[in-house]
């Protein structure tokens, strides 16, 4: 009963059922059918004319999740953010689990951050899944993420005249692992979620026409990098209708530099 509620794709349409077909033997029998939960949550907001800015400014938060809605057993998630003006942060991810029957899937996700007219970060990544269980996976990871300067101005540079953003491009491969015990994984209620990648690869900086190449000078084009990820939710029911969601994520980053958009 706990992996078909952990399921997104079937739901319970009676209680199990337990036979005797023989004196030594015992036969369950499950009743499904497709699920059809789904979740799309939306908060919107205005931000009043200032100062700096004399027009109505729009914020707001969407997230959407489709299991299965195609028919193909894929799971999509989309998830926006513009909690301030000029910053907008755009999350995908895709998932086709059980390739062939087998105990392997594919997942994609692509990810976007805009800092007001500062930078944007493209990043974007593949996986290699085996199931280990229902609720347990191992992945192999390759990803790209490219890093764009949207405007040169006076904050580009630190007192010492050293360059705190740069363009340029990330290449890795690496290592995940996902758990989950969750009563309803679109809708959940109660339970526990925790995502671990770790990755290694290489960061290039790419040379900005509109900066002096001396600002260049003592910054290596390549350079080794690796990071860990991790993720932790955890629910709490609360009465019938409340659930108290409280969750952590961490980012670790080693390189031989840092910028301010890495």
């Amino acid at each position: 009963a706990r992996l078909l509620r952990n399921s997104r794709y079937f739901d319970e349409a009676a209680a199990p059922q337990i036979s005797f077909p023989e004196p030594d033997q015992a036969a369950i029998s499950l009743a499904l059918k497709p699920s059809k939960r789904g979740r799309f949550a939306a908060v919107l907001g205005v931000l009043p004319p200032s100062e700096a800015n004399q027009n109505l400014q729009f914020t707001g938060l969407v997230q959407l999740a489709l299991p299965s809605s195609l028919g193909l057993g894929e799971y999509l998630f989309l998830d926006y953010k513009s909690l301030r003006a000029g910053s907008q942060q755009l999350d995908v991810a895709v998932e086709f689990p059980y390739l062939l029957r087998l105990p392997f899937g594919i997942k994609g996700n692509l990810e976007m951050l805009k800092q007001e007219a500062a930078f944007l970060n493209v990043r974007g990544g593949g996986s290699l899944v085996y199931y280990v269980k229902p609720n347990l996976e191992i992945g192999l990871n390759i990803i790209q993420q490219n890093s764009r300067l949207l405007e040169i101005g006076e904050g580009l540079v630190d007192t010492t005249n050293a360059l705190l953003q740069a363009d340029g491009n990330r290449s890795m491969v690496g290592l995940g692992i996902q758990f989950e015990n969750l009563d309803y994984p679109i809708n959940t209620t109660q339970g526990v979620f925790l995502s671990v990648s770790a990755n290694t690869g290489t960061r290039e900086i790419r040379q900005n026409r509109l900066i002096p190449e001396e600002k260049y000078q003592d910054i290596p084009e390549s350079r080794a990098t690796r990071e860990i990820r991790w993720e932790l939710r955890t629910y709490f029911p609360i009465g019938r209708r409340q659930v108290i969601h409280a969750a952590v994520r961490g980012f670790h980053l080693d390189q031989a530099h840092y910028f301010q958009n890495d």
